[in-house]
């Protein structure tokens, strides 16, 4: 897929899915984190702050365990969408980075039942799953 995705942008540079969709490619592999960076700030650059591109490159950073500097893009995010995977992504970083506090917050804006209908990746359903375990009311 990483390949498919290098020629598409090659040929549409200007490809905000296909460079949005390479990003997260390369993204999984921690030696790719900076081109995947790139490759996001480059669509971002051509879209415009959307919530989900903004979403992308958080979850490329957060998959680099930099959290920290993923949770104030996924604030923006957040608050510029209905989309429940950025909510999600945004619990996720700020427990990841020991905010549990302000996780507390975010967490009562978490709706499973919401999450299920989007598509997920394997990640965002592992974690899922488990947030439910750990909040078997919500």
């Amino acid at each position: 897929a990483i390949d498919a995705y290098r020629k598409i942008v090659k040929l549409k540079p200007n490809d905000v899915v296909a460079l949005n969709n390479l990003a997260i490619l390369l993204g999984e592999d921690l030696s790719s984190t900076e081109e995947a960076l790139s490759l996001i700030d480059q669509a971002i650059r051509i879209a415009g702050k959307q919530p989900l591109l903004l979403d992308s490159k958080a979850a490329i950073l957060m998959l680099a365990n930099r959290f920290e500097e993923a949770i104030p893009i996924l604030e923006i995010a957040a608050s510029a969408t209905n989309d429940p995977r950025v909510v999600f992504h945004l619990y996720q970083a700020l427990v990841k980075n020991g905010r549990t506090e302000e996780a507390g917050r975010v967490k009562s804006r978490v709706n499973p039942t919401e999450l299920r209908k989007s598509v997920l990746t394997p990640d965002d359903q592992r974690e899922l799953d488990l947030f439910e375990k750990e909040n078997p009311n919500r």
